[in-house]
C-alpha cells in the first residue's frame, strides 16, 4: 500500500515479467527423460529477488533464530 503508484509499480511490474518458457519442443534427443527440463524461468529483476528474499527472511525469522552456520 502506497500513497503514489509509482513507489510501487516498479515492483509489480518487475513481478508480472517473470515468465516461462516451455523448453518441451527442443528437438534435442535425449535418452534419460530425467534429464531434459520441461519450464525454465527467466531470472527476475534485482528488485523482485529482494523482495522474494524479504519474504523468505520473514518466514524463517518466525520458525526460529537463523544462524549462518545451520544455513
Amino acid at each position: 500500500p502506497s500513497k503514489n503508484d509509482y513507489e510501487t509499480g516498479f515492483l509489480l511490474e518487475d513481478l508480472y515479467g517473470i515468465t516461462r518458457k516451455d523448453l518441451q519442443d527442443l528437438g534435442k534427443v535425449i535418452s534419460d527423460p530425467r534429464q531434459r527440463p520441461r519450464k525454465e524461468y527467466n531470472h527476475p529483476p534485482d528488485s523482485a529477488m529482494s523482495l522474494i528474499y524479504g519474504i523468505v527472511a520473514l518466514k524463517v525469522k518466525e520458525q526460529g533464530e537463523w544462524h549462518w552456520v545451520s544455513a
